[in-house]
């Protein structure tokens, strides 16, 4: 059975990205993964002059699309760095997880970040 794979915009988009304010979270809509083989999970922020944390890219899942647990089953950072965009992907262990939502944290105690999250999943 060949496998294919689908690319997702869950948080903002490449075109229109999303601003997440000082210390706010923008969670993606849930998303059903019980047919997934495999998940990749990409962060693009675009951080200003003054950045003084990173911003923080979790995944959050329940069994059942109502509940969702508080601590995530994975997570990365993406490193702050002055007047630049910086994108980081990464590859995510997604065996047993059903339905999921990304949640991003822009940890910054004063300035705003403009973000887009996006996934690209396998299915067969």
């Amino acid at each position: 059975m060949p496998v294919t794979k689908t690319a997702a915009d869950v948080v903002g988009s490449s075109a229109s990205k999303t601003t997440i304010t000082a210390g706010s979270i923008s969670t993606s809509a849930s998303i059903d993964a019980s047919d997934f083989l495999g998940l990749t999970i990409g962060c693009s922020v675009d951080y200003g002059v003054s950045p003084d944390d990173d911003v923080l890219v979790e995944l959050i899942s329940s069994p059942d699309n109502t509940l969702f647990d508080d601590e995530a089953f994975a997570s990365f950072l993406v490193p702050r760095s002055t007047s630049v965009t910086i994108q980081d992907t990464v590859r995510v262990g997604i065996e047993g997880v059903k339905y999921f939502k990304v949640r991003i944290t822009n940890q910054d105690s004063a300035d705003s970040v403009d973000v887009w999250g996006f996934i690209v999943d396998m299915t067969t």
